[in-house]
């Protein structure tokens, strides 16, 4: 069965209420690391695993998301079921002088000191070629 636009949304409103809930403690490099935190698309995977209602498991000595044998992106069954069109979250999005286009990643944000909230905001913007309808 396709999902409906409904049903991504409905998903990612999930994913954006977790991010900003202030349960993750946010790192950069991996999709999660014991003891020390997630990174957005870490928090993707957690978001993936509470409305599936499974439990993946998490590699305590590998730090690797095991299920999905991924440790530093977004594993493929994730992205689809957001719906976003790549594992890094790729985005255009205007310049800051507003002339012209950038092409970015959520990843990028992640890794280079946006927030959990700033990431959410993107999100729910819905930019350009970030999610596949």
């Amino acid at each position: 069965m396709k999902t409906t636009k409904e049903q991504y949304k409905k998903r990612r409103v999930f994913l954006t209420d977790l991010l900003r809930s202030g349960r993750y403690n946010q790192i950069k490099g991996y999709l999660r690391r014991e003891g020390k935190g997630f990174c957005w698309s870490g928090v993707a995977c957690d978001a993936y695993d509470i409305l599936n209602k499974v439990q993946s498991g998490w590699s305590m000595d590998e730090c690797k998301f095991w299920l999905y044998r991924s440790h530093t992106v977004m594993p493929i069954e994730v992205r689809d079921y957001f719906g976003f069109k790549t594992q890094i979250g790729e985005f255009i999005k205007k310049k800051k002088n507003g002339k012209g286009h950038i092409r970015t990643s959520l990843v990028k944000m992640n890794d280079t000191g946006s927030d959990f909230f700033e990431i959410a905001d993107v999100i729910e913007e819905e930019p350009k070629n970030l999610f596949v309808n």
